[in-house]
């Protein structure tokens, strides 16, 4: 019977024992710094786009359209000329509205006006200019939405630069507070972006201009076009054990 009752106690002994070991271990590992990491860098644009729209207004709406579609076609075989880098034409308008004024509260129709609107983007933001020049050659007055930004591919490529700084970033941050603490920074634990990442600011940045080109202006030089340097900002937390 004594030799039974040993045996229990020592078997609860060691069961204890164990539990306490687990448990410091556990605790040990709980040692940990939270941190986070942030990057802000400088790109500048590598796109740029405008929008040339013919407009023309006719009695007859066969005239109007006729006139709109082949002052369009006349632009983008000029832009196209060019040789732009990068070179994506869009076309960002095509309407036909009739023209009505009111006489004695009943319509009189004026006519029709046909538009059409040809986005021109290219690599070559510089030269837009000339596409402006065009525009004003083929006497079309509204030439407007001027806009620089970044590319799908730089925004990826610039985006990940940042949040590898960002990482660094945190890194250096908790091994600096491991150090003040008398510790030693362990291996990272977790590792999260912050959500809501976007360039500043909100993609994309415009440089939004409107311009109306007189008649008069044809043939025109080509003004100078220059973009702004826009914002990336992220940030992440990241938490470290400590040894």
């Amino acid at each position: 019977m004594i030799a039974k009752t040993s045996l229990v106690h020592t078997g609860v002994a060691l069961a204890f024992t164990g539990a306490l070991l687990i448990t410091a271990a556990a605790r040990a590992t709980d040692r940990t710094v939270s941190v986070s990491g942030q990057c802000l860098r400088t790109a500048f644009p590598d796109r740029g786009s405008l929008v040339v729209t013919p407009d023309f207004q006719d009695k007859d709406i066969k005239v109007a359209t006729r006139k709109a579609a082949e002052s369009y076609e006349k632009i983008k075989k000029e832009v196209q000329a060019l040789k732009l880098k990068d070179l994506e034409l869009q076309t960002n308008e095509y309407s036909v509205n009739e023209l009505v004024d009111y006489v004695k509260g009943k319509p009189v129709s004026r006519g029709y006006r046909a538009r059409m609107g040809l986005q021109v983007t290219t690599s070559e933001t510089a030269r837009l200019g000339e596409v402006i020049a065009i525009a004003a050659s083929n006497s079309v007055k509204d030439v407007g939405a001027l806009s620089t930004f970044l590319s799908d591919e730089k925004s990826r490529s610039e985006r990940e630069a940042c949040l590898e700084e960002a990482i660094q970033h945190a890194s250096a941050k908790a091994a600096r507070m491991a150090h003040a603490a008398g510790a030693r920074l362990g291996k990272i634990v977790t590792l999260v972006e912050e959500q809501g990442y976007s360039p500043q600011p909100v993609r994309p940045m415009f440089m939004e201009k409107s311009m109306a080109l007189s008649a008069e202006a044809a043939p025109a030089p080509a003004p100078s076009i220059d973009s702004s340097s826009q914002k990336i900002q992220l940030s992440v937390n990241a938490v470290y054990s400590l040894d």
